[in-house]
């Protein structure tokens, strides 16, 4: 997932990824991605290691129709067989994302 912003600083990605590596967020995150069943882990505690162990938060770009414009990329990285995991983390994420950065939730209706 790829969120774009004008020139996204160092300072900016850092605060993204230590506020996404909050143990209370990850646990809920792990929580409510049924971790602990899909991965046959002991508890949403250990789903959250998980999660940090894998979670990037970097600096980019991304390709648009109008050229290339800076982003911020989030995601997890680990196995293709784990793929449909990473997606249900990341989406999951973007949630906590938006409230961090203060945007509005996509679905939400706009008049």
């Amino acid at each position: 997932k790829l969120l774009c912003f004008p020139h996204p600083s160092a300072a900016r990605v850092l605060v993204l990824k230590t506020k996404l590596s909050d143990q209370t967020l990850l646990v809920k995150v792990s929580r409510d991605v049924g971790l602990t069943s899909k991965l046959q882990l002991a508890s949403d505690e250990e789903g959250a290691g998980k999660i940090r162990e894998t979670l990037f938060v970097r600096a980019g770009e991304a390709d648009t129709p109008m050229g290339k414009v800076p982003s911020i990329n989030i995601g997890i990285t680990g196995k293709f067989k784990d793929r449909d995991i990473s997606g249900a983390i990341t989406v999951r994420l973007m949630t906590d994302v938006r409230k961090i950065l203060g945007l509005p939730d996509p679905g939400a209706p706009r008049f």
